[in-house]
């Protein structure tokens, strides 16, 4: 286990973490403990920001080789 020492830890947070560790029978330490353990968990599942590099290809199967081609020219009038 590792020391730490807070400071600038707001008073009223403080007072009511004391307050609900007691009620719940468990140490400060033990309250902050599962705080930064739910902190983390939620911090970790966030979606991260996608880049253009992320996608990976995508194969559709025979007969999709055109597909591109094909759309190009549904959309523009000419071919890709």
């Amino acid at each position: 286990m590792v020391s730490v020492t807070l400071r600038n830890f707001d008073n009223e947070l403080y007072k009511e973490l004391k307050s609900e560790a007691v009620k719940d029978d468990i140490t400060i330490s033990e309250a902050l403990t599962q705080a930064v353990s739910v902190w983390l968990s939620v911090h970790k599942h966030k979606k991260k920001k996608k880049s253009v590099f992320d996608f990976k290809p995508v194969d559709f199967g025979p007969g999709s080789e055109k597909s591109s081609q094909e759309i190009d020219q549904v959309l523009y009038g000419k071919d890709g």
